[in-house]
């Protein structure tokens, strides 16, 4: 009875050492779990976004400026891209309007609508179709009509940066007082740069020319920073400039607009 005792008083405390020690592990390998799923989930929040296949992607930059004192003016700036992809297609449709008031007294109206139609042929080189209708109200031409297609080459596409270039031939229509109708070339450049992770640049710069007389071209560039508001709204500061050869002796050839934004992108 007495060796029962003191085997008892001996191998109590090893148990209670032995439960000690599992309770310490079972501690640390929590805390090692809660570690691990921390750092998965930092790792999963820095993987690009799938976008959702088969669904409409829309980009809207809405601009307003108001100027008071000797100047008075209001000036509107909306820029729309609506992106529909299935497959190896791509649409896009585009609209660019601005719109300007001096004194009340309108002073800028116009507007470009543009539809794209890509295919793509490998990663990198597309065929594209595009139609494209303009309208400037305080220009020489009552409007401007063009379409034809064309090839994209993506010559860089990384998370840093994106530079894309457009080339199309295109059937160019201009009403001025009567319709003249004439072959074009249109160069398209695109490039996105991701400065800082929550600061973008963009930058597009268009020309198109007359086949038969280059004396006759219309030159768009447009220059943008942008940074994030949250997941859908964006702050931008963009600024746009036109210019157009052959215009009316009264007419200026350029013409540029600064605005600031606030962007949707859903």
């Amino acid at each position: 009875m007495n060796k029962l005792f003191i085997y008892i008083f001996l191998i109590t405390p090893l148990f209670a050492l032995s439960d000690s020690i599992i309770e310490q592990e079972l501690q640390d390998a929590l805390k090692e779990r809660k570690l691990l799923d921390e750092k998965i989930k930092l790792l999963k929040s820095k993987l690009p976004k799938k976008k959702k296949k088969n669904v409409f992607i829309t980009h809207t930059e809405f601009g307003y400026i108001k100027t008071g004192g000797n100047t008075d003016t209001d000036t509107f700036n909306l820029d729309v891209e609506i992106k529909k992809n299935w497959g190896k297609h791509i649409a896009k449709f585009h609209i660019d309007a601005q719109y300007a008031e001096d004194k009340g007294i309108k002073s800028k109206n116009k507007y470009l609508l543009e539809l794209e139609y890509n295919y793509d042929l490998t990663s990198n080189v597309s065929l594209d179709y595009i139609i494209g209708y303009r309208d400037d109200e305080f220009s020489t031409y009552d409007y401007q009509f063009y379409t034809g297609p064309g090839l994209s080459y993506k010559l860089i596409e990384d998370t840093k940066q994106n530079l894309k270039l457009n080339a199309n031939m295109l059937f160019s229509q201009d009403k001025i007082e009567t319709t003249r109708n004439y072959l074009s070339f249109r160069s398209k450049l695109l490039y996105d740069y991701n400065i800082l992770k929550n600061l973008t640049f963009k930058q597009t710069i268009s020309y198109r020319t007359e086949v038969q007389d280059n004396k006759n071209y219309f030159v768009y560039l447009k220059s943008s920073l942008s940074t994030k508001l949250s997941e859908i709204f964006s702050a931008g500061l963009s600024y746009k400039y036109d210019y157009v050869s052959l215009l009316a002796e009264d007419k200026v050839h350029n013409d540029d607009t600064l605005t600031i934004n606030l962007i949707i992108d859903y």
